[in-house]
């Protein structure tokens, strides 16, 4: 949203534009294209698998799942968790070691 201050008038944005009508074969090849990428809406395509997703976290956390199961269950594998404020402690000490 704007204030009426900051909205300019469409004529300077397209300012010898609008007066022209453009060349016959580039009309009708823009209306090809149009026509090739515009399809009539479905339900499908309002669906969001991110929201879907954190919906069945939340509702998976209200009953008291534990998220490590449901990775697991996925073929997520946890690898080896390293404690990076240890690490830094121990980096002027003489270098990491593992």
């Amino acid at each position: 949203m704007r204030y009426g201050d900051e909205v300019r008038d469409e004529n300077d944005y397209f300012k010898g534009i609008m007066d022209k009508k453009g060349d016959p074969k580039e009309r009708k090849l823009l209306g090809q294209l149009i026509e090739e990428h515009t399809k009539s809406w479905s339900p499908e395509l309002a669906k969001d698998p991110v929201q879907k997703a954190l919906l069945h976290m939340i509702a998976s956390k209200e009953k008291g799942g534990k998220r490590g199961k449901q990775m697991a269950s996925r073929g997520v594998k946890s690898g080896n968790v390293v404690d990076l404020m240890a690490a830094l402690k121990k980096s002027p000490q003489g270098g990491l070691q593992q």
